[in-house]
């Protein structure tokens, strides 16, 4: 029962945070178009919107195939999604195809040779619970990244986030001043700019 009820409060704390990104976005005055792969996630952030009298566009749709024109958008943002898709590598060629030419997007995705990975594979602890909607699928190097984002004028990869909240009692006692250099060897993200 209690295992039953902490899942249904981990539900419940990750519908908080959909479409967070996408709220802040607004909040600084941007016109923002939200997609995701489920009812539930649109549902959500576009609830909130509703509720904090925000503007802003939300649908149902694949990454992999978006419903939109070519040269639709200035500005594309995805933050740890596009490694869980069918085909990461089309849905990159979407972003890039949905972009204008010099338009921007901001990608994370999950790097291979990390900390993080280091932790998972040595103590055989799997990345997600065994209920998770959305586990962890693909993990890439830097080069892999740079391979996939090939047909961008610019690409800029950075490397950020060493270990998050999950690690308790570390991550809170951890100085900024050791925690930041960390991140930018052996962190988890994948932090992508890339111009069309």
């Amino acid at each position: 029962m209690n295992r039953c009820h902490d899942a249904r409060k981990k539900r419940a704390r990750n519908r908080l945070r959909l479409g967070l990104d996408t709220y802040a976005m607004a909040r600084h005055g941007m016109e923002v178009t939200a997609v995701d792969l489920t009812h539930v996630g649109v549902s959500t952030a576009s609830e909130r919107f509703r509720q904090l009298g925000l503007a802003g566009e939300f649908l149902v749709a694949d990454a992999c195939c978006l419903p939109f024109a070519d040269a639709s958008f200035d500005f594309v943002y995805s933050f740890g999604v596009l490694h869980h898709v069918a085909d990461t590598r089309q849905s990159i060629g979407e972003v890039h195809r949905l972009l204008k030419p010099g338009g921007e997007a901001r990608i994370m995705l999950y790097r291979r040779h990390s900390l993080y990975e280091l932790v998972h594979r040595l103590l055989g602890v799997p990345f997600e619970d065994k209920d998770e909607l959305c586990p962890v699928v693909r993990r890439f190097t830097a080069e892999e990244a740079r391979a996939l984002f090939r047909d961008f004028s610019r690409v800029e990869i950075s490397i950020d986030y060493l270990f998050g909240e999950g690690y308790g009692a570390l991550f809170r006692l951890m100085p900024r001043w050791l925690y930041e250099p960390l991140s930018r060897r052996w962190g988890w993200h994948l932090m992508i700019e890339a111009t069309k």
